[in-house]
């Protein structure tokens, strides 16, 4: 616990892309989790078994410094920007 509230404090917002907002993880990251193994989700970010299944269902939303490698484990990223019309 001790090492997660440092690494917490350690954490810059601006580590995180401008694409990866809380929206983009619930609706883009959140559902791949669901075929994703929770030993997976467990040894990626450090956490317990308990909280990793609550991650996978999207019952709990993990601390923004998860995020990206969550998004990266279910191979989520920026989506290309539309056409514009002429």
């Amino acid at each position: 616990m001790r090492t997660h509230r440092r690494a917490i404090q350690g954490w810059k917002p601006s580590a995180l892309p401008a694409w990866l907002t809380r929206d983009a993880y619930v609706k883009r990251v959140v559902p791949a989790l669901a075929s994703v193994a929770k030993s997976q989700i467990r040894s990626t970010l450090g956490v317990s078994e308990p909280y990793s299944a609550d991650i996978r269902t999207g019952k709990r939303i993990p601390h923004p410094r998860h995020w990206q490698a969550l998004a990266k484990l279910v191979s989520v990223s920026e989506l290309p920007q539309p056409a514009r019309g002429l």
